[in-house]
């Protein structure tokens, strides 16, 4: 692509609904301008350099592979069969090796990358974030730091925001729900290691939990709490502390 041109992946279901609401018509000279004023009006997410989306296809396949080697160990608890218990130990020695491998090209990709390995350390300032954690964050959520994006977008973003149920009188129960799952995963990870070491986040559980809220409720409002933080130390360019 052109270097005077910016790139934006466009959500289908988002365009689609901006677009039904310029103009049911619908002809090649017609769907341009929805694009070209689509592009114009509304917020672009960071451009993802080449660099970047190498590290991001490395976390998403450790993330597959780690996956696959939680299945592998359920899959061994639930076999009695000695052969079948062998070829599972097999495979999970396989992934471990192929896990450790991809956790080095990634070390390696964030010693190359000036801006994102500051950025990692930055993060991992941050009690509960390691560097796994980090290069989790940075790649799959290359929002965080950039000052056009609120917390409530951010939240959307990563699946974290409650959707409302009202009609009326009537207050349904709110809800997560979509979202971006491996920072999603991320955040759960950081946070439950964060409650031990982040005063902030102790106090914030204790205190929804005596107020009566469920712990899953607590839990995502520690994550969202977590978010805020982080979002704000890498937009300020500082350490926590």
């Amino acid at each position: 692509m052109n270097k005077d041109f910016s790139l934006h992946r466009v959500h289908t279901f988002a365009f689609y609904g901006f677009a039904k609401s310029l103009t049911l018509h619908k002809n090649d000279r017609i769907d341009a301008y929805k694009l070209a004023y689509y592009g114009k009006v509304m917020e672009k997410k960071p451009n993802m350099y080449p660099e970047d989306l190498a590290l991001r296809a490395l976390v998403k396949r450790r993330e597959y592979l780690v996956q696959q080697l939680s299945d592998e160990k359920r899959h061994q608890k639930q076999t009695h069969d000695g052969a079948m218990i062998l070829n599972i130990q097999d495979h999970q020695r396989y992934l471990e090796n192929s896990i450790q491998a991809l956790e080095v090209l990634i070390e390696a990709h964030l010693q190359k990358n000036t801006q994102l390995q500051e950025k990692c350390s930055r993060l991992m300032s941050v009690p509960g974030i390691g560097k796994t954690i980090a290069a989790k964050l940075l790649v799959t959520l290359p929002e965080l730091g950039d000052a056009t994006y609120t917390l409530s977008t951010l939240a959307a973003l990563v699946g974290l925001a409650p959707y409302g149920r009202d009609s009326g009188d009537f207050q349904g129960k709110r809800f997560i729900r979509g979202g971006r799952k491996i920072p999603r995963d991320a955040l759960y990870m950081a946070v439950l290691t964060g409650f031990h070491k982040i005063p902030l986040l102790k106090n914030l559980k204790e205190r929804l939990l005596q107020k009566g809220k469920p712990c899953k409720v607590a839990l995502v409002a520690c994550m969202r709490k977590l978010l805020a933080i982080i979002h704000s130390i890498l937009k300020r360019k500082v350490c926590f502390a």
